[in-house]
């Protein structure tokens, strides 16, 4: 099997002639091919050449890699170079990146593969950008749920890893109202799960509602002081319309919008704890299962921007996302997998009122601007959506009140079903 797939693999053809640097050539003599047999890699951890080599010189690189040849110390040359260049990195890498990271990847270097597709091309545009922001991340520092032995991100929790919230009193009478049940994940994240009833279907679409910050903490019953969506999705009418299951992530205290900033850019692990959390409760819960490529992410403010982060840290496993008060925190999207998106606020920076920021709302115009067209351009669907403001309650009640978003969203499937209980394949061609 290995034998054949090298066979239809492409070479990745190592540079030509010597890396040129400040003029002069740098002769190397080994001439290398190395056989492209895996696919481009989802984000993974700062790489500990960032750590090895920051803030050496990068004469002094050149000199070490000149000395060396090997292949770590040719990354680490175009990794410093690669991530010294301002935006529209791919426009303007240089010939000597494009050199490196050929050198680096002839020898067999895991990260510089890739930057190579699966017939051993050079990646281009977007997707050059979007490998090459990953070595431009870097993570909050904030402290994080104890992990457990497996690892996170892949929705491999046991069924040991969910049971039964205890309930009395006030949080009792309201699950009981909606047919809800409460349950922890790993005994220190709670979630709500509704089921839907006498349910035709095998499989039916997860709805996933992550509240703002005012609804974090450990008092899980807070959660029903923002219920529109709540009460849209597991009323009678509506399952009749959209069959399906539904569940609130109760975030922990202080769990506020700077962890969903999302890949590339700020990202905190909580972001694969939640992932797995949802998948979990797909697995292991009663009922009709749920469709792995009909899962839909919606949230409110703090809530939105951990949805923003959940959809761009694992491209493609969700069909769709409606972040409501929420914008995203980066352009880059995943150029195999670039999701669908629905965003929901009450200003439109196109058409500023006299009392909005104009320098915010420039920004805002060029990052709705620069993520719609980054979606579109990857096949995905993308539009930013004006809410009128009302005079009494909460305007995001209309959202979730009507028709709009969930018709938008159940019209939607993942590009890349999540394996539920397994590791998650990356996003194919």
């Amino acid at each position: 099997m290995i034998a054949s797939l090298l066979i239809a693999a492409a070479a990745v053809l190592p540079p030509e002639g010597p890396l040129v640097w400040k003029g002069a050539p740098v002769e190397l003599v080994e001439r290398v091919k190395y056989y492209r047999i895996v696919p481009m890699k989802e984000p993974a951890l700062v790489p500990s050449e960032r750590v090895r080599y920051r803030g050496r010189n990068l004469d002094l690189l050149v000199k070490q890699f000149a000395k060396t040849q090997t292949a770590d110390d040719a990354f680490a040359v175009f990794d410093r170079l690669a991530t010294d260049l301002g935006t529209n990195a791919y426009a303007t890498v240089s010939s000597s990146c494009d050199y490196l990271v050929r050198f680096a990847a002839a020898k067999g270097h895991e990260k510089a593969r890739e930057f190579f597709d699966d017939e051993g091309r050079p990646l281009t545009g977007l997707a050059f950008e979007y490998v090459l922001a990953k070595y431009r991340q870097y993570y909050s520092g904030r402290d994080e749920l104890p992990r457990p032995e497996w690892e996170r991100g892949f929705g491999d929790s046991p069924a040991t890893a969910i049971r039964p919230y205890a309930c009395d009193g006030e949080l009792q009478a309201l699950l009981g109202r909606y047919a809800m049940t409460a349950k922890w994940y790993e005994d220190r994240l709670p979630f709500l799960e509704f089921t839907p009833k006498d349910c035709p279907a095998d499989e039916v679409p997860l709805v996933v509602y992550i509240p703002g910050s005012g609804e974090q903490g450990e008092d899980i019953a807070v959660q029903f002081k923002q219920r529109a969506c709540l009460e849209k999705v597991v009323s009678a009418e509506f399952q009749k319309r959209h069959p399906c299951r539904f569940m609130v992530i109760c975030l922990p205290a202080e769990a506020n919008c700077n962890i969903g900033d999302g890949y590339p850019n700020m990202r905190d692990k909580r972001s694969d704890l939640y992932y797995d959390m949802i998948l979990a409760s797909a697995k292991h819960a009663d009922g009709p299962k749920v469709d792995p490529r009909r899962i839909y992410l919606t949230g409110l403010g703090s809530g939105a921007s951990i949805a923003c982060g959940l959809a761009l840290d694992h491209p493609g496993r969700f069909a769709a996302v409606a972040p409501v008060w929420g914008h995203p925190r980066t352009t880059l999207v995943h150029p195999r997998a670039p999701g669908n998106w629905r965003f929901y606020n009450t200003f439109d920076p196109e058409h500023p009122k006299p009392s909005d920021d104009l320098k915010l709302m420039q920004f805002y115009a060029q990052r709705f601007k620069g993520f719609t067209e980054n979606v579109r351009s990857a096949g995905g669907d993308c539009a930013f959506l004006c809410v009128p403001e009302v005079e009494t309650g909460w305007w995001w009640d209309a959202v979730w009140s009507g028709d709009e978003v969930y018709d938008w969203m159940f019209g939607k499937t993942a590009s890349v079903a999540p394996h539920v209980g397994e590791a998650s394949p990356p996003p194919q061609e």
